[in-house]
C-alpha cells in the first residue's frame, strides 16, 4: 500500500501547529490568582457534546472515492486548506495573548 506523502506532511504540519498552540498557551503571562467566578453548568455539556461529535465523526471509515477524480493537485489544495487555518488560529491566539491586559 503506497504512502500518501501529501497526507503525511499535512498531518505532521497540523500536529506541529497543535504543539505551537500549546506552547503559546503554556508560556503566556498568567494573571494573578483571583477568586474564581461562578461557572455555568451548561458549558460542561457543550464541551461534552463537542467531544461526542468528534468521536462520532472520527469513528466512521470514509471511502477514498469522492465526487472528483483523484488528483495530486487536489490533494495539495486540500492539505493547504487544512494546514493554513491551523497556523492562522495559532497566530490569532498569539495576537490575543499579547493584547490581553494582565489583570492585577
Amino acid at each position: 500500500m503506497p504512502i500518501d506523502m501529501v497526507g503525511v506532511v499535512a498531518l505532521i504540519l497540523v500536529f506541529l501547529a497543535w504543539l505551537v498552540f500549546g506552547a503559546i498557551f503554556l508560556l503566556r503571562k498568567k494573571p494573578p490568582k483571583e477568586e474564581e467566578t461562578k461557572r455555568v453548568a451548561a458549558a460542561k455539556w457543550g464541551i461534552a457534546l463537542q467531544g461526542i461529535g468528534f468521536a462520532l465523526v472520527g469513528s466512521f471509515h470514509r471511502t477514498q472515492r469522492g465526487p472528483l477524480p483523484p488528483s495530486h493537485l487536489g490533494e495539495v489544495i486540500l492539505a493547504a486548506v487544512t494546514v493554513v487555518p491551523a497556523y492562522s488560529s495559532c497566530w490569532f491566539f498569539l495576537i490575543a495573548v499579547r493584547k490581553a491586559p494582565v489583570r492585577g
